[in-house]
């Protein structure tokens, strides 16, 4: 499932997976007997004992060091705790619907599953249940993994491509505080924002803890200051929707099009706009991450194409968190 190289990647991938596929799973900021969740995905009981059990068994293979084995420790540690509260929402609930259990580094995992919570909106109790819960069809979903691939994939494929000094890399941006926060107008704003004032305003991911939090920075700082990385500038100057457009380039929407001949003078001398394969674009993904990951992956497809051509209506149809009254 997942190509670990650090326990560094472990811990990112893993309280990624656990923030995009349950609601409210957040063992530092509320307790035990208040712990309210409910699972996203469909399949996540499938995908929880299957992403649970690689954790541990990467962790194992990990360098060993006096710095990593603490940081597995901990790690460990939440993955239990992650565990034992699933269970005791489903020992509460009296769910009939198990997995098979598994075991694992002398750890048994035990028949996770959950049927429907409440949980508190605006001072507003809505209650959840299974046959409302989301799905990795929904929407938000989509557009959740639209923007992860296009600011963790796409942008930094394209500025690493076009680099002449390859230290310059720019670095990833975090998942739970960055790219799963679907914000109406947090979102908004950045469609006319260039990537270069983006990044500079952005923490980078937690899993580069030998680098700044503002590495992105010092790095697009350097970049304009040195004027070497002319097209790396070029890219940088891009604004978020025309590299989206960019992104999407060949699903050939006639309003892309457009829009495309105006971008063209601001990138030339750059390949972007050719019809090739070397960058991880729209083609890529799909290619590479979808129809790998999905045993029926044509739906699944069409939807994410309609999504992605949609993205910023997506997010101006979208409705806005209404004031709370004093």
């Amino acid at each position: 499932m997942f190509n670990f190289n650090n326990i560094e990647e472990v811990e990112e991938d893993y309280n990624s997976f656990i923030s995009s596929n349950i609601i409210g799973l957040n063992i530092n900021s509320i307790s035990e007997d208040d712990y309210i969740f409910e699972e996203k995905n469909n399949d996540f009981n499938f995908e929880t004992a299957n992403i649970l059990k690689e954790i541990f068994e990467k962790n194992t293979i990990v360098q060993e060091n006096d710095e990593t084995n603490e940081k597995t420790n901990k790690i460990n540690f939440k993955v239990n705790k992650d565990i034992s509260l699933l269970n005791k929402k489903r020992n509460r609930n009296n769910d009939d619907n198990n997995l098979n259990n598994f075991e694992e580094n002398g750890e048994q995992y035990n028949n996770i599953s959950i049927n429907s919570i409440n949980i508190e909106s605006d001072n507003k109790d809505i209650s959840i249940n299974k046959n409302e819960k989301h799905n990795i069809y929904w929407d938000d979903n989509i557009i959740n993994k639209i923007k992860g691939y296009l600011f963790n994939r796409f942008i930094i494929d394209l500025v690493e491509k076009n680099l002449i000094n390859k230290d310059l890399q720019l670095k990833k941006l975090p998942n739970k505080t960055f790219i799963a926060d679907l914000n109406k107008k947090k979102n908004e704003k950045l469609f006319k924002m260039k990537m270069a004032d983006i990044l500079c305003q952005e923490k980078i991911s937690s899993k580069y803890s030998n680098f700044d939090k503002y590495e992105n920075r010092k790095i697009i700082d350097k970049i304009y200051q040195e004027k070497k990385e002319r097209n790396v500038i070029k890219i940088l100057e891009l604004t978020l929707e025309e590299l989206l457009i960019i992104f999407r380039r060949k699903l050939n929407d006639p309003k892309d099009i457009k829009k495309l001949k105006e971008i063209k003078y601001k990138i030339i001398g750059l390949d972007l706009l050719d019809n090739n394969n070397r960058y991880k674009d729209i083609e890529y993904f799909i290619e590479e991450d979808i129809k790998k990951r999905y045993i029926e992956p044509d739906e699944y497809i069409k939807k994410f194409k309609s999504l992605c051509l949609g993205y910023q209506k997506w997010f101006y149809n979208k409705k806005g968190r209404a004031a709370r009254k004093k």
